[in-house]
């Protein structure tokens, strides 16, 4: 396999503790390892509050300091000439030149991101010409391709309009349409289907898709909907409670999942044509103790988080197979 565009190691992110102790914190993220690659597209999947965002966020820098920390790790980003930055250890500066035009994010909700008083057209020729040497009367051209080819009808009028004219899941398209429009190398998309419906949903991932394979986009989708990871990513990372539990070659990890948590999330998900009297939870697979019923020396037993949050280091990451990661507790234990 190439180089990683991208390569997260030892990431661990916390926050300042809502307890009555001041001195206490709450890791969001632990220890994880991620490799993004050009022409790839990774899905970060996991319940809410698993870490996924923070992890995403912290790529570029965007997870507010105070109340959040980075205890340790690294995001070393590889240029087109080879060059590599830590972007943990870069300046404000060099953020800024990364974000947008080599690292570009779609948030999940459009309104937080889009300026109200400001047309559609200027927000998007804004981030062109800043981060691309092009005339505005280009930059223009530019936008209105752009939202031509996440489907919104008539582009050249719609420049003129101001967010609020647009639908929900218009705006996200709009969103979708920045990023792309600054031809970034490495694209970081948090739910950005979640506002649209079916058909517009499968418009958008098409598109990236066809970036991936035909520019080499490397693209970290995070997402809860694993039909959507079944049917677009090359690879996947499972998190829980902030921890990596299960990576790989997504065929390999959907079909033969070995963590626990894992198959729970696939258990859970309702089929079309299966009647069940009941749906599966997650719990119902946490609070399994097959794994520990296994000899001493059975090899790997999956280790989960424990609900108390409390810091443990004798589990690790252990390859199961071609490019398949599990989180295992020590023979041991």
């Amino acid at each position: 396999m190439t180089q990683p565009v991208l390569s997260i190691r030892d990431l661990s992110v916390s926050f300042t503790s809502s307890d009555a102790n001041p001195g206490s914190r709450n890791r969001a993220v632990n220890n994880l390892d991620l490799d993004l690659f050009p022409g790839k597209l990774t899905a970060l999947v996991g319940e809410s509050g698993s870490g996924k965002s923070v992890s995403a966020m912290s790529i570029l820098g965007l997870v507010p300091a105070p109340p959040a920390r980075l205890d340790s790790g690294s995001i070393v980003y590889r240029d087109s000439s080879g060059t590599t930055t830590d972007l943990t250890k870069a300046s404000n500066r060099e953020l800024r030149s990364i974000r947008g035009s080599e690292i570009a994010m779609i948030f999940q909700e459009p309104m937080t991101s889009l300026n109200p008083v400001l047309t559609i057209g200027s927000q998007i020729i804004e981030a062109v010409r800043l981060h691309r040497t092009v005339s505005k009367k280009t930059a223009r051209k530019i936008a209105i391709d752009s939202l031509d080819r996440v489907g919104i009808p008539d582009p050249a009028a719609r420049l003129s309009q101001y967010p609020h004219e647009f639908s929900g899941g218009m705006r996200q398209r709009v969103m979708i349409s920045i990023a792309l429009a600054c031809e970034p190398r490495v694209l970081i998309a948090d739910e950005p289907t979640t506002a649209l419906d079916v058909t517009i949903q499968a418009t958008i991932l098409e598109l990236i898709r066809t970036l991936v394979e035909r520019d080499g986009l490397s693209v970290l989708l995070i997402t809860h909907d694993l039909a959507l990871v079944s049917q677009y990513a090359d690879r996947v990372a499972v998190m829980y409670r902030g921890y990596l539990l299960e990576s790989g070659i997504a065929d390999a990890v959907l079909s033969q999942p070995v963590h626990p948590y894992t198959r729970g999330l696939l258990a859970t998900a309702p089929e079309i044509g299966i009647k069940r009297d009941r749906l599966a939870t997650l719990e119902s697979f946490l609070d399994d103790k097959a794994s520990d019923s296994q000899p001493s020396n059975a090899s790997p037993r999956p280790w989960t988080p424990p609900a108390t949050g409390q810091q443990e280091s004798s589990h690790s990451l252990v390859s199961i197979g071609d490019d398949h990661l599990v989180r295992v507790k020590p023979a041991s234990v």
